[in-house]
């Protein structure tokens, strides 16, 4: 008996390791390239437009230097890495314009604008740039940002569906100066009538670290590690409740992704989970429900979850605005091979659309969905409270399949450097399914308008409040206010 233990213990690492290398094998590959992926991005700007180097259509000319000024924390290196040429190479006004998108881009910069000068300016060090010709003045490239800061300390305060979420923590996205991102998040869920109490919610604790330009390359990898306690009510299709429980997941989370064009990111991720289930935090009549319903709690299972994603389009950010957009899909697997408790995959995706309008207007939408072949009841989709739709209760749809909608107009009548009003209208909807989702069924809609108020100089400094009226049957928690745009 101890030693057929002591095989499914050897058995249950082996497993595990297989699971491990992979993931490593995988990011072994993706960090190998990006030196390579590097150079193609800037051996790609570069061909534009060398064929004939002075032509009046393509505005090439020779960079001798390049001057930086705004820089309060960032680093100089920060800055020149995200350009696509380097000191003493020819550059296009199309490849100067794209360096100055890559650098709004960074979220670290309110903005970042250019001036090419055709007569000397003295360099950071005082001295003077280099006559490499005579016969032609020395270009030079002045690059002005406006830096935004982004060591915080943070609060958010959530509440919609029933449900209140606060955190705090301490962030920063530019450690260093270097465009690094770590950080350390406490969190408070709870229901919305027992959250200030004590033990009336849950706690939670995340920290992470990043390396968003992993060995100067357009790779990024990090790792998270969690502890997260959520509470569920389970519905009916009829909006009843029919049970309850809090799920407690410890999870670590190793992530990589590459920039391969300026269109096109790559990427994987190993997630190790360990879900435990209890009934704190959930009322009796919903505990006694569960029992009725489901004969008790769910059981506690392992997951090893690799995952694969892929990343269309890009989209650009200047000041508050947002232009452009973006396709992300993911597939993830787990198998009992690897030691998890269940074998079973998931896909999701999500679209993403905006386009910056006329009279500080900005126009957001975004597509989602979601499937997944599980048994787990905290592996399905959910819908209402928190995520996807306004003005129901949180959790109140869930099935294998989910799709949903959202579309936003946002426009600022009070626009400054350091703050923004903003009013916003917008429309919601939802399905959720058992094994397939048509587009002719709607299981949530909601129409509403709402305010933030953002500062532009503060790293991600945004503050929602949104009033939604439903449209479909269910009961209605049409007040939602927190931190961050809904999407």
């Amino acid at each position: 008996m101890v030693l057929r233990r002591v095989r499914t213990i050897d058995l249950s690492i082996l497993r595990l390791r297989y699971g491990v290398v992979t993931c490593l094998v995988l990011v072994l590959c993706l960090v190998m390239g990006s030196s390579v992926a590097l150079a193609e991005v800037k051996q790609g700007a570069e061909d534009v437009c060398l064929a004939a180097p002075f032509a009046e259509s393509c505005q090439v000319v020779k960079i001798d230097a390049i001057l930086v000024t705004g820089l309060l924390r960032t680093k100089r290196h920060v800055v020149t890495r995200e350009l696509l040429f380097d000191e003493g190479d020819y550059a296009s006004l199309e490849q100067i314009q794209e360096s100055m998108q890559r650098l709004r881009n960074l979220g670290i910069f309110r903005h970042a604008d250019f001036e090419l000068v055709s007569h000397k300016v003295p360099l950071p060090d005082g001295s003077m740039p280099r006559e490499l010709n005579p016969k032609r003045p020395s270009r030079v490239l002045k690059i002005k940002v406006d830096e935004r800061w982004t060591l915080l300390p943070f609060g958010s305060f959530v509440q919609g569906g029933g449900l209140t979420s606060g955190s705090a923590g301490l962030f920063d996205v530019n450690l260093f100066g270097r465009y690094l991102e770590a950080g350390f998040q406490y969190s408070r869920l709870g229901e919305s009538d027992s959250f200030w109490r004590s033990g009336g919610a849950a706690n939670s604790f995340m920290v992470w670290f990043v390396q968003n330009r992993f060995m100067d390359t357009y790779t990024r990898m990090g790792v998270d590690l969690r502890r997260a306690l959520r509470q569920r009510r389970v519905y009916t299709e009829a909006g009843d409740v029919e049970g309850g429980f809090t799920l407690e997941r410890s999870l670590a989370t190793l992530h990589v992704n590459r920039e391969m064009l300026r269109w096109l990111r790559v990427g994987a991720s190993l997630e190790l989970a360990h879900d435990n289930f209890s009934s704190r935090f959930i009322d009796e009549e919903s505990t006694l429900l569960q029992v009725q319903n489901f004969g008790g709690l769910p059981e506690d299972s392992r997951v090893y979850m690799l995952r694969w994603n892929m990343a269309l389009g890009r989209l650009n950010s200047d000041d508050f605005y947002v232009d452009g957009w973006r396709v992300f899909g993911a597939v993830g697997h787990t198998n009992k091979v690897w030691g998890a408790t269940q074998t079973f995959s998931d896909f999701d995706v999500t679209a993403r659309y905006y386009k910056k309008l006329k009279w500080r207007g900005n126009l957001a939408m975004r597509a989602q969905l979601g499937m997944t072949n599980t048994d787990y009841i905290q592996y399905l989709n959910y819908m209402g409270g928190l995520n996807r739709v306004r003005g129901y209760r949180d959790s109140r749809f869930r099935g294998r399949t989910a799709w949903s909608v959202n579309a936003e107009y946002r426009v600022a009548p009070l626009a400054t450097r350091w703050v923004v009003l903003q009013g916003v209208g917008f429309v919601d909807a939802g399905a959720v399914g058992e094994r397939s989702v048509t587009i002719d069924r709607v299981d949530a809609l909601s129409v509403g308008g709402g305010i933030r108020i953002i500062s532009p100089k503060i790293y991600g400094l945004i503050m929602r409040a949104d009033y939604a009226f439903p449209l479909t049957p269910g009961e209605p928690s049409r007040l939602s206010f927190g931190a961050g745009q809904f999407f």
